[in-house]
């Protein structure tokens, strides 16, 4: 379903392998550890931030946290997501990434 390679907006990115539809549920960005943490995937931690961005960071009940679309995006789109509205503790910085 996706597949990371160079970005536009930031170094690498995860981009889809495939057609997918709005209201997907992606991938898991951040699994809970037994420390009372989060760790990040490797598909979390390739996710770039844009104001207009194509899906959402959701809080699930097992509190990880996975992405999902929020318009259907087309074989070969990054998928990007605005930081600032992420929840915490992942509302990082976006200094450095170019907005297109």
């Amino acid at each position: 379903m996706w597949y990371i390679a160079e970005s536009k907006v930031h170094g690498n990115g995860v981009h889809a392998s495939i057609n997918i539809p709005k209201g997907t549920k992606v991938a898991a960005v951040a699994t809970p550890n037994k420390w009372g943490y989060w760790s990040m995937t490797e598909f979390g931690s390739s996710v770039n931030h844009q104001k207009k961005g194509n899906c959402e960071l959701r809080k699930e009940p097992d509190n990880s946290f996975w992405l999902y679309t929020t318009r259907d995006i087309n074989k070969g789109v990054e998928f990007v997501s605005d930081y600032s509205q992420a929840p915490f503790p992942f509302n990082g910085s976006i200094q450095g990434f170019k907005e297109l």
